[in-house]
C-alpha cells in the first residue's frame, strides 16, 4: 500500500465522522466547476481598480482547467482513491475525471496567488492562500484524491499563475513593435 492511500485511509478511519465533515463537503462543493474563484471575478471584474486581478484570474483558471484537467489527468489517467478502495464510503457525489492533478486544488492555487500576488494587504493574501490550502484538504479528507494529486494541484495552480503575472508585467518586453 502507497503512503498515499495510508493517508486518505487515516483520515477515513480517524478523522472522518467528526464534526469536520459538514465543514470539508461545503469548502469542497465551492471548488465545484471553479465556482468560488468565478463568482470573486465576477465580483472584482464590476469594481474599476480590481478588473485587472479579475481578468489575470479567468486567464489563470482558463489555462490550469487547460493543463490540468483536459491535458495531464488525460495524459496520467491515476484512479481516484475511492476506485482503488470500494471500502471507502463518499460524502459527496462521486467524480468522473481522473485523480491527477486535483482540478479543485489548481483552480484555487491559480486564482489565489493572482489574489495574493495583487492583494493590497500582505493578511489578504494570505487569506487567498489558506482558502485554497483548505480547499485542496478537503479532497483528500473526502476520499477523491490522494495528498500527492493535491501537492501537484498546489504547484501547477501557482505556477500558472506566477506564469500570468509574469506575461502581465513584461508583456510590452515580449512584444516589440517593429520599426
Amino acid at each position: 500500500m502507497t503512503w498515499d492511500m495510508q493517508v486518505i485511509e487515516w483520515i477515513y478511519e480517524g478523522v472522518q465522522g467528526t464534526v469536520l465533515n459538514p465543514f470539508m463537503v461545503a469548502i469542497s462543493r465551492l471548488g465545484d466547476g471553479g465556482v468560488l474563484w468565478i463568482s470573486i471575478g465576477l465580483i472584482l471584474i464590476f469594481i474599476p481598480k480590481h478588473r485587472k486581478t479579475a481578468i489575470l484570474m479567468f486567464i489563470s483558471l482558463a489555462l490550469g482547467y487547460l493543463i490540468g484537467d483536459l491535458l495531464i489527468k488525460n495524459l496520467i489517467q491515476r484512479p481516484r482513491p475511492f476506485m482503488v478502495n470500494p471500502a471507502l464510503k463518499l460524502l459527496i457525489s462521486p467524480p468522473v475525471s481522473y485523480s491527477f492533478p486535483s482540478g479543485h486544488t489548481v483552480s484555487s492555487f491559480a486564482s489565489a496567488v493572482v489574489l495574493a500576488r495583487r492583494a493590497s494587504k500582505r493578511f489578504y493574501g494570505l487569506f487567498w492562500l489558506l482558502i485554497a490550502f483548505v480547499m485542496g484538504i478537503s479532497r483528500v479528507y473526502l476520499s477523491v484524491h490522494y495528498p500527492t494529486d493535491v501537492f501537484a494541484g498546489m504547484i501547477l495552480g501557482s505556477l500558472v499563475a506566477c506564469f500570468v503575472l509574469w506575461l502581465e508585467k513584461n508583456q510590452g518586453k515580449i512584444v516589440r513593435k517593429e520599426k
